[in-house]
């Protein structure tokens, strides 16, 4: 695989990954639950942040556009929901949701590990050091995000994703 290769798959990545978070705001936010909502919409900022600066470290080492090709929908939202208000949701969707959301994040968050470091060995591979190097910060976001997602999920299903704690977790989030 080229640099422009491997460039181009962490631009896709990071494009799904913003489809990802977005998806996951609008998710949490038809649950209902804005602390959510608020925490997804702050990845959404950074990992936009994060692609522009993928974008200009590409554009200013390599003096080219990154082409990332077709990238496919993560469909998060299941597409039963497209049919029903808020206030259609009972307690026990609301739960089974909040758990297949935060299932489906913490899946996403490995596969990006995954990405980044195959393609910093891919980088260091081809002598490409800066720019394998370059990656090192996505990696370290990626844990940070992932040791968040363990802990929450451990506390959610220690009180079996409770409404009442997963309400108060909201004001928490929102502040």
């Amino acid at each position: 695989m080229t640099a422009a290769e491997t460039f181009a798959q962490l631009a896709k990545h990071m494009i799904k990954g913003l489809m990802v978070h977005d998806q996951m705001t609008n998710y949490f936010d038809f649950l209902g639950l804005d602390g959510f909502r608020l925490e997804q919409e702050k990845h959404y900022r950074e990992e936009s942040e994060n692609y522009h600066k993928l974008c200009h470290f590409y554009m200013s080492h390599y003096h080219m556009l990154i082409n990332p090709g077709e990238i496919g929908n993560p469909n998060l939202i299941p597409q039963s929901w497209f049919k029903h208000v808020r206030s259609d949701v009972d307690s026990a969707t609301k739960r089974n949701g909040i758990e297949n959301a935060f299932s489906e994040w913490k899946k996403w968050e490995l596969e990006a590990r995954k990405t980044y470091e195959e393609s910093y060995k891919e980088l260091m591979s081809l002598n490409e050091v800066s720019a394998a190097l370059f990656l090192v910060d996505f990696i370290e976001d990626v844990d940070e995000e992932l040791e968040l997602i363990d802990r929450r999920i451990l506390a959610l299903r220690s009180v079996d994703y409770d409404l009442v704690y997963v309400n108060e977790l909201q004001d928490q989030n929102s502040k």
